[in-house]
C-alpha cells in the first residue's frame, strides 16, 4: 500500500459515531504500527487535513478537508440540488429517505431526512454504505460501469444482517434484476429490521454516480408499500437527473 493509499485509509476511519480518535486507536484500527500512524499525522496535519485536539492530543478531520468539500460541492451542488426532492419525497412516502454518492466501491450517506414517526429506519449523513448488501448499493451497481461492479463481485461480501447477500451469483441476480426494473428493494440486506427501495442516479451518460432511497420498517411495509415506494423514488431520481442536467 502507498503512501498516499495509507494517508486516504487514515482519513476513511474518521466517522460521524468517531469523529476524534488516538494515535493508538487509529494505529489498531488500520493495522498499521504507530511510527508510521504518526508520520501520515504529521503530514496530514500540516496540510491541515486533520487537526489535534489539545486537551485531549486525539486528532479530528481539520478544515482542509471542509474547504475541499466547499470547493467540490461548488462545482456539483448535488445536495443542494437534491435537497428539496429528497424532503418532496419523504413528505410523501412519510419514511426516511436518503441521497448517497459513490465513494470508491462504497457508496456515502450525503443527505439524511428522516421520518418524523416514532419508529422509523434511521441513519447518519457520511455513513459509509456497502454496496453488496443495500438497495442504493445493488441500484447504483445495475447501472455502474461494468468494472466497477466485476471489481466488486471480487471483493469480501460480510455479513451485516441474516439476509445480506454474500455470494458471487445472488448479487449478479439482483444487480441484473435492479438493471430491468429501474430500482432495487432490499428486505434486511443491511439491517434486519428496514426494507429499503433504491433508484440508481446517472449522468446523462447514463452511468450511475449515485442512489435515491426510501428505507422503512418491516411493521409497515408490505407489498403495496414497496410498489408505492419504488413509483416515488425512481420518479425523484428522475427530477435530481434533469435539475443537474442529465436526460433521464
Amino acid at each position: 500500500m502507498s503512501t498516499v493509499d495509507k494517508a486516504i485509509t487514515l482519513l476513511g476511519r474518521f466517522s460521524v459515531e468517531d469523529t476524534e480518535l488516538g494515535l493508538t486507536e487509529l494505529a489498531r484500527a488500520l493495522s498499521f504500527d504507530k511510527a508510521t500512524t504518526l508520520r501520515l499525522l504529521r503530514t496530514l496535519l500540516a496540510h491541515g487535513m486533520v487537526e489535534q485536539i489539545d486537551s485531549t492530543k486525539r486528532y479530528r478531520l481539520g478544515s482542509g478537508v471542509v474547504r475541499l468539500a466547499r470547493i467540490r460541492e461548488s462545482s456539483f451542488p448535488l445536495v443542494a440540488v437534491a435537497r428539496p426532492i429528497v424532503a418532496a419525497l419523504a413528505e410523501e412516502t412519510g419514511e426516511t429517505c436518503h441521497l448517497s454518492e459513490a465513494a470508491g466501491f462504497s457508496l456515502t450517506s450525503m443527505l439524511v431526512i428522516e421520518s418524523r414517526r416514532p419508529v422509523r429506519a434511521s441513519l447518519s449523513e457520511g455513513e459509509r454504505l456497502p454496496l453488496h448488501a443495500t438497495a442504493s448499493g445493488i441500484a447504483f451497481l445495475a447501472h455502474a460501469p461494468k468494472s466497477t461492479w466485476q471489481r466488486v463481485l471480487k471483493m469480501p461480501m460480510p455479513r451485516f444482517a441474516p439476509k445480506t447477500i454474500t455470494t458471487r451469483s445472488r448479487l449478479m441476480e439482483a444487480v441484473v434484476a435492479a438493471a430491468k426494473q429501474g430500482y432495487c428493494v432490499s428486505e434486511g440486506g443491511y439491517d434486519a429490521e428496514t426494507v429499503s427501495v433504491a433508484a440508481p442516479i446517472r449522468a446523462s451518460s447514463g452511468i450511475a454516480f449515485g442512489a435515491i432511497s426510501v428505507a422503512s420498517p418491516w411493521s409497515r411495509t408490505n407489498r403495496a408499500a414497496q410498489r408505492r415506494h419504488a413509483t416515488a423514488v425512481v420518479r425523484a431520481a428522475a427530477a435530481i437527473e434533469k435539475a443537474l442536467g442529465g436526460n433521464p
